[in-house]
């Protein structure tokens, strides 16, 4: 996909495979900023009939330049399933090259989308020292919530068979805790805070959930917006994965706390109070501390990739510019992390306290 004299030839076969009564013509096709773990392109298409379309391409970058590993063949399922419902809006997922042969990576073809990303509007506020209480922001902030809540609706029936489907929420939680002290066992160099990490989580858990369908990225750079009507559509789903519903806010929390402007800090509770009206869960389900909680939970397989990354640059396996800046990353989020387990451990244990006596009195 780097091969920029190489690739309209390229898609141009390609297409022929999956289009044979067609005849595709690549005017132009140029790589894509934006993409932070993925190799993204642009195309301009015109087919034997006189239609032209932009397409996206979507695909891996080389081994040397890899900063986090995730699988193509289970994006492109996901997408697959996610476009014969209407619970959440996409870009339509058009083809998939599924072996690398034709565009030189594994690659999923997408339907391109002509509008910004609802970050880099947030961004624009941002610049002009808009309040955080201005009806564009708030705006943007019920919006997101929206369509934040529209994943879990998501019908599990429809999604790939191939999908882990854990046997209940404590097995989940056993599983996801442990990738803590799993991740760090794989480094060149021990790392105790990710090992206390797991074991914190464990002997912190909040009141169970229902596992429903995550997102696992689920952040403003993620969504593009309609240039007509401003709706969203929600990009990225290599982290898909069936879990608990308050990871995606978890991680949104993570996420927004260095990519201002955030749409929860300002104002916490009404965020929450949207999102369980949306999702029709509970105040001791779904707060500040189950989801504090769940920031911790929803970063490990962003942050194990990220040191991961650097273990590797670390043997001379990875040489990404991008690595390089993540290890500053990973440092303050050793801080954060444990600044957040402090903060949480009793709201939590309360939590779970009042959870337990409703439990043994039902």
């Amino acid at each position: 996909m780097h091969d920029l004299e190489a690739m309209p030839a390229r898609l141009e076969a390609f297409l022929a495979t999956v289009r044979p009564n067609d005849t595709a013509k690549v005017h132009s096709y140029e790589l894509m900023t934006g993409g932070y773990s993925r190799v993204m392109g642009r195309a301009e298409v015109q087919w034997s009939n006189g239609v032209t379309e932009t397409l996206v391409l979507r695909g891996d970058p080389p081994p040397e330049k890899t900063m986090l590993v995730t699988d193509r063949d289970a994006e492109w399922a996901v997408l697959q399933c996610l476009s014969k419902v209407n619970t959440v809006a996409m870009p339509a997922a058009l083809h998939y090259d599924a072996t690398g042969e034709h565009l030189g990576t594994k690659a999923i073809v997408l339907e391109f989308c002509a509008g910004p990303s609802l970050q880099s509007q947030l961004g624009k506020l941002l610049a002009s020292d808009t309040p955080a209480d201005d009806p564009r922001c708030l705006s943007h902030r019920d919006a997101f919530v929206d369509t934040m809540a529209r994943v879990p609706q998501v019908d599990l029936a429809v999604m790939p068979t191939s999908m882990v489907r854990p046997a209940n929420w404590d097995s989940y939680m056993d599983t996801t805790n442990a990738l803590w002290s799993q991740s760090e066992r794989t480094l060149v160099e021990s790392n105790p805070t990710m090992r206390y990490l797991g074991a914190w989580l464990d002997a912190h858990r909040p009141p169970p959930m229902d596992l429903v369908l995550q997102h696992g990225d689920l952040q403003p750079a993620n969504i593009l917006l309609d240039p007509i009507d401003g709706s969203h559509r929600l990009i990225d789903w290599e982290y898909a994965h069936i879990g608990d519903p308050r990871e995606d806010l978890g991680w949104y929390v993570v996420y927004s706390a260095s990519s201002l402007p955030s749409l929860y800090g300002p104002d916490p509770e009404a965020f929450l109070a949207r999102y369980r009206q949306r999702t029709g869960t509970s105040e001791l389900q779904v707060n500040q501390a189950t989801v504090g909680y769940f920031s911790v939970v929803s970063a490990v397989k962003v942050f194990s990739g990220l040191v991961a990354a650097a273990s590797a640059m670390g043997e001379g396996k990875s040489n990404g510019v991008m690595t390089m800046y993540n290890i500053n990353a990973a440092t303050i989020g050793h801080m954060n992390f444990m600044a957040g387990c402090n903060a949480l451990a009793e709201p939590l244990d309360a939590l779970r306290s009042m959870h337990q006596q409703m439990m043994a009195s039902a």
